[in-house]
């Protein structure tokens, strides 16, 4: 089992998703300043920009301590509701990440670090002020902890769905 895995999210629309496998859409509530948005089964990241790329990394954590300059942009309850596998997705181009296996009796908090964060709408219009219109990437990169915080019961998934994705090792591309 993998205790952290890293890609490369295509943000779109200010923000992009950190979703378990199996379970059901729910859509978060925009109107709200926070910029970790918690639902279940997934978690919404809002981002300073309205479309670029970022690395992202998911990683299971005993503490909440990230190391070398990256900063807090928030935290968020995580129950896992579903298969425990979670990855990061793109609004539009799908998963960015494996899967990151969580233990699906255990109660998490996500501590969500940026780097680049604080600037990156600066660098981004300075960019654009210099003509750079289709420079998409190096300005932000996230990290998202999973620290255990306590216990649940194990929640009540689909067989049928548990056992395609542990056949073949991740979620078929036709699966909403």
């Amino acid at each position: 089992m993998k205790s952290s895995v890293t890609g490369v999210v295509d943000i779109a629309y200010s923000h992009f998703y950190l979703a378990e496998d199996g379970s059901e859409e729910a859509l978060p509530d925009f109107r709200t300043d926070e910029p970790v948005i918690a639902t279940p089964g997934r978690l919404t990241i809002i981002s300073r920009l309205q479309s670029h790329t970022a690395p992202v990394t998911l990683a299971l954590a005993r503490e909440p301590a990230a190391r070398g300059d990256w900063q807090l942009v928030g935290t968020a309850p995580y129950r896992p509701v579903a298969t425990g596998r979670i990855a990061a997705y793109s609004l539009e181009a799908g998963a960015a990440t494996d899967w990151l296996t969580l233990d699906t009796g255990t109660l998490y908090t996500a501590h969500v670090y940026a780097q680049g964060r604080r600037d990156s709408r600066e660098r981004h219009d300075a960019a654009v002020s210099r003509g750079e219109y289709g420079r998409r990437e190096g300005y932000e990169s996230y990290l998202t902890l999973f620290v255990p915080c306590g216990t649940q019961p194990q929640p009540a998934t689909s067989p049928a769905r548990r056992s395609v994705v542990d056949n073949i090792g991740r979620r078929p591309a036709n699966w909403q």
